[in-house]
């Protein structure tokens, strides 16, 4: 018998990253010029609108 299919997990049932976790990641990727400044500043005013 073929192992049962994974059942693929919902945003809603993964934790949700803590406000610090949100602020560092942006803060890298801003740092190493993934994100703009525009979009690391509304991405981060998103984040901390959460408190």
């Amino acid at each position: 018998m073929p192992p049962a299919p994974a059942t693929p997990t919902s945003p809603a049932a993964a934790p949700k990253p803590s406000v610090q976790s949100q602020l560092e990641a942006l803060r890298r990727m801003h740092a190493d010029g993934l994100i703009t400044q525009q979009e690391y500043d509304s991405k981060r005013k998103k984040a901390l609108e959460g408190l």
